[in-house]
């Protein structure tokens, strides 16, 4: 078993821009949480993705005992950093892609999911419900996904976000509106600062890399306050 891959991949999360979804997509990858939502759509995907470290799959999911079980039930291939035993259908990354832990930064499954289709040829990526519009740890991974989009245009890969995907808006025009929740600390009580370490990290080496001549050794005001 491989993973299934085509010209043009489509990923798939469950933030607000799911709804746009095509009814019939060349290649669909989706994490397992979007189960629901595809049964909803009659659609299955040609991929599910869990890119979490192998000791999740010692125990269980803390909000479903079931997950691993449910994963184990799939006919689709399940990609994972290793195959796991307990889940027959599952697939180990590329060796390539994997290579790149370390050397390249990755916030997220999408990060994986997104340097995987770049590794396997793809020509167009478009993103649905990757939204990142929550203020748990989906804010650093905006940062990581933003370095990914960067280097697939950058190598000539179009990427698709839906109308009014707000995934980038706060990396590159600074809005934080309803829809962006801020990262308020004693320190910064409206959340309007970046915490150096995570801006740093992931929006300037992005730019710094993939869009010279941009000057990016500051791209926006960071303090220093303790993580």
């Amino acid at each position: 078993m491989k993973i299934l891959a085509a010209k043009h991949i489509t990923l798939l999360m469950n933030g607000h821009t799911r709804k746009g979804l095509p009814s019939n997509p060349e290649c669909l990858w989706a994490q397992g949480f979007m189960a629901s939502f595809l049964k909803q759509r009659n659609l299955d995907p040609d991929a599910w993705w869990d890119i979490h470290q192998d000791v999740t799959w010692t125990g269980h999911k803390s909000w479903n005992p079931h997950y691993t079980t449910w994963l184990a039930s799939r006919a689709q291939p399940i990609v994972m950093f290793n195959k796991q035993p307990s889940i027959p259908t599952s697939i180990g990354l590329p060796d390539e892609v994997k290579k790149l832990r370390g050397q390249e930064p990755f916030a997220g499954t999408i990060d994986w999911m997104v340097a995987t289709a770049i590794h396997l040829g793809a020509e167009k990526i478009s993103l649905y419900g990757v939204d990142y519009t929550s203020a748990h740890e989906r804010l650093y991974q905006t940062f990581g996904l933003a370095y990914w989009i960067g280097k697939a245009r950058g190598l000539g890969i179009e990427v698709e976000l839906p109308p009014n995907c707000p995934v980038l808006w706060n990396i590159l025009s600074g809005d934080y509106g309803p829809d962006f929740p801020p990262w308020p600390t004693e320190h910064d009580p409206r959340g309007w600062l970046f915490h150096k370490s995570d801006l740093n990290a992931y929006v300037c080496h992005a730019l710094d890399r993939w869009a010279k001549p941009v000057e990016a050794k500051i791209c926006y005001p960071v303090v220093e306050r303790e993580a």
